[in-house]
């Protein structure tokens, strides 16, 4: 594995070219921004150490939050209390980051915390969010996936008591062989919308096939 050198607690390096092409809504990207703060851009760099829910206009695009929070890993600009270090490696199929030991922010009022996982970008477009040891606070993060629009993300936990030790979670793309006719709307109160859902078999091999449409409403 490769260690990320950091100038700064809040900004990640040059970009770092995949190898391959990582499919998300629709689009392709080539190349990863590493931040220390526990997320991978896809579009760009943010220094926003303040998380937010997603889709979070603090971020540029498209992005994946593994334990977007203000972490503090080992870094040139010598914070204070920093610990740990973050890795990446990568492979024909697949990219992975890692990181190892690193720390929570602590400031006034802060909570401390030291967290390891990595976070893995499959060629296919499937995301892996490993965690191996998260000690201390972990109500405090944002875990999930975003991509161009406010209808392109996928929000697993934001400031919740989500993951824990030995705990994977997985975000896979939309299947192939299915299509909705709308992905968001608004409807007034006693009105209703049809949606229609688009099956197709084309190309595909004899056997079982499922996915999961959620709907969300306020």
């Amino acid at each position: 594995p490769v260690q990320v050198n950091f100038t700064h607690n809040d900004n990640a390096p040059s970009p770092i070219s995949l190898g391959f092409d990582f499919p998300l809504y629709g689009r392709s990207f080539n190349e990863m921004t590493i931040n220390p703060n526990g997320w991978i851009g896809l579009e760009g760099d943010s220094n926003a150490w303040d998380n937010t829910t997603l889709p979070s206009s603090e971020i540029p695009g498209a992005a994946i939050f593994g334990f977007w929070d203000d972490l503090n890993p080992v870094n040139d600009g010598n914070s204070s209390n920093m610990a740990g270090y973050v890795y990446y490696q990568l492979y024909e199929d697949k990219a992975v980051v890692f990181f190892d030991g690193v720390a929570h922010w602590v400031g006034s009022g802060d909570t401390e915390g030291i967290y390891t996982f990595q976070m893995v970008m499959h060629q296919d477009g499937r995301i892996e969010l490993n965690y191996l040891d998260m000690q201390g606070v972990i109500n405090s993060a944002t875990i999930g996936v975003q991509g161009s629009t406010n209808l392109e993300y996928v929000l697993i936990s934001y400031n919740q008591n989500y993951v824990e030790n030995n705990f994977s979670s997985f975000i896979y793309p939309k299947s192939e062989w299915f299509d909705l006719s709308s992905l968001g709307g608004t409807i007034l109160p006693g009105e209703s919308e049809v949606i229609e859902v688009t099956i197709t078999s084309e190309g595909l091999g004899e056997g079982m096939y499922f996915d999961v449409i959620s709907i969300q409403t306020n």
